[in-house]
């Protein structure tokens, strides 16, 4: 019985989810909505990749897979100082619910799956 329970844990772990590939967001501003493209890679736990929208392209740092939750941050120029922002997501099917910490704001944000990578 525990050699089951064993491959049975195995194989949980070997069809694990790749969230890499190109994901779309809309995020509500105080000037409007904006645009975000999400480039991930992931391997293993490490997640890498790009934010794209309205203020430049920007490299994820720090990135980690736990299971269906992603952690990443990305630093932005604001007026010549850099900006950390901290993007906690939860990945549902081809969707990942963001918030994301932008100083003491909590901003909600929807991506979806457009493509593989």
């Amino acid at each position: 019985m525990r050699c089951f329970f064993a491959l049975l844990m195995f194989c949980a772990v070997a069809v694990a989810q790749n969230y890499s590939g190109t994901y779309k967001a809309e995020v509500q501003t105080s000037s409007g909505k904006a645009e975000n493209t999400l480039v991930l890679s992931m391997k293993g736990t490490t997640l890498s990749g790009t934010l794209t929208n309205q203020m430049g392209k920007f490299p994820i740092q720090n990135g980690s897979v736990d299971g269906a939750d992603v952690f990443f941050n990305v630093t932005v120029k604001d007026d010549g100082d850099d900006f950390k922002m901290t993007y906690r997501g939860h990945v549902f099917g081809d969707e990942i619910t963001f918030k994301i910490e932008a100083g003491e704001r909590v901003i909600e944000m929807v991506a979806k799956k457009v493509s593989t990578t």
